[in-house]
């Protein structure tokens, strides 16, 4: 019998559970993480050193490589952070959200002009995507992250592969 693949067995863990973020929040267990599933016992440091753990590395390029299939759906919907649902979940929650229009009224400034280019010209980088919408630089940001965030907890935008600067 083979051995199944780091990305296979973060497939089955997304499907069983539904819903995992990628990396735990403050190390924290009360939402559950892929980081958590493949290291249960090690706590998350940020380390980015040729001379430390490479784990991180590894996760991120998981993340990655997850974030180019179709088998499961990535979002920043949870506390803004990486997020994977397993399709069926990800239906159900869509559905849900759709039934309620007082999530969907008064929406942040940003949001039709990020929708209108998303719809345009997706996917787009982040640089990019301020770059067309105007939304550059410290003075913009606040304003971009309400439009985006706005759009991502109402599953009305996903993240889908990763497009460079």
């Amino acid at each position: 019998m083979s051995q199944k693949s780091r990305f296979e067995r973060a497939i089955e863990f997304i499907d069983q559970q539904g819903i995992l973020l990628v990396f735990p929040v403050k190390n924290q267990k009360d939402a559950d993480s892929l980081w958590a599933r493949f290291h249960p016992r090690t706590p998350l440091r940020w380390e980015w050193t040729d001379d430390g753990d490479d784990k991180v590395f590894q996760m991120w390029h998981l993340m990655k490589e997850l974030s180019d299939c179709e088998q499961v759906v990535y979002s920043k919907w949870y506390q803004g952070r990486a997020t994977y649902f397993s399709r069926e979940l990800f239906q159900a929650l869509y559905f849900l959200t759709m039934q309620n229009s007082e999530l969907f009224e008064s929406p942040p400034d940003a949001y039709e002009d990020l929708m209108e280019v998303l719809t345009e010209s997706s996917p787009l980088s982040t640089k990019e995507l301020k770059k067309h919408t105007d939304l550059r630089g410290k003075d913009c940001a606040a304003i971009y992250n309400r439009g985006m965030k706005w759009a991502f907890t109402r599953f009305l935008i996903v993240g889908y592969g990763e497009e460079e600067d």
